[in-house]
């Protein structure tokens, strides 16, 4: 996406009547309380009022990405189904700037919106959230207040609630049934300065965390059986520890695992640090587990 798509008005009154007139049409909903709009509203209304503009540094798009999603829209219309579901967009109105929707999140399912419409006369319908603020520096807060999130880990999240709240109670026994005062650390690796291959706010091998070890579960299959108990998960994983504990260094993982990370985990008895993607999977263990 360019920088600014078009400009059709002067100032940023064309946006505000923009997303007024939608909540005179019940398809927008105020909240006077957080100068906020959200609801749904086609692509081409909101090109009407203005250009598109990053708020981030980096206004580089993927092009790649653009066209994956574009195609993947028009190979939806040509087979007769819906066009894909865009998520929602997050934009900012600064009502004392130019006419430009602030784009705070969305800046490449945007660009894919702009190329359906202006190549192939798609309208992309979709939902979107716009907050009005009164000037460049409370804008920039709101983005900063939006940065500063915990950051999602995808191994946390299971197929369903079954296995959500499985995980929950298995996770909860594990650090009952390995309490060593240094296996659990708290604080997380920050992402800059980490060691190469190290996932960002991972702890090191042997040592665990609550995302590492859900990871285990995730990656290893042991909530998918609709018969899997806490108490059934818990001895695999004990079965497991065991057989870590009896593998040599070697058949700890790769890289190579030192003598000082297997005395670590003797110490803490604990050896199912040393579970992690790409360095020594579940499946590798599977067979010795279930000989147990």
């Amino acid at each position: 996406m360019s920088q600014r798509i078009r400009h059709r008005s002067e100032d940023s009154a064309a946006l505000v009547r923009i997303l007024e007139e939608g909540v005179a049409a019940h398809t927008l909903v105020k909240s006077d309380g957080l100068h906020a709009y959200t609801g749904f509203v086609d692509f081409s209304a909101l090109l009407a009022g203005g250009g598109f503009l990053p708020m981030n540094g980096n206004r580089a798009v993927d092009r790649a990405v653009v066209a994956g999603r574009v195609e993947d829209n028009l190979k939806r219309l040509r087979e007769g189904r819906p066009l894909a579901d865009f998520g929602q967009i997050l934009l900012v109105v600064v009502a004392s700037g130019p006419p430009d929707w602030l784009v705070m999140d969305g800046q490449h399912r945007l660009a894919a919106m702009r190329e359906l419409h202006a190549s192939h006369g798609v309208d992309v319908h979709f939902q979107f959230r716009a907050k009005v603020v009164r000037d460049e520096a409370e804008a920039h807060a709101h983005l900063m207040l939006y940065q500063d999130q915990h950051a999602p880990d995808p191994r946390t999240f299971f197929p369903d609630r079954r296995q959500t709240g499985l995980a929950e109670g298995v996770l909860a026994s594990l650090r009952k049934a390995f309490p060593a005062s240094g296996l659990w650390p708290e604080g997380e690796r920050p992402a800059i300065g980490r060691r190469p291959g190290l996932r960002a706010g991972d702890v090191s091998r042997p040592l665990l965390s609550n995302n590492i070890a859900l990871g285990i579960l995730g990656s290893a299959g042991l909530l998918r059986d609709e018969a899997a108990t806490v108490d059934s998960v818990m001895e695999r994983l004990l079965a497991a520890n065991e057989v870590l504990r009896g593998r040599p260094r070697a058949g700890l993982g790769r890289p190579s695992v030192t003598a000082a990370m297997r005395g670590q985990a003797a110490r803490l008895g604990c050896f199912l640090g040393f579970l992690r993607d790409g360095k020594l999977e579940y499946a590798a263990i599977r067979e010795e587990v279930d000989a147990r």
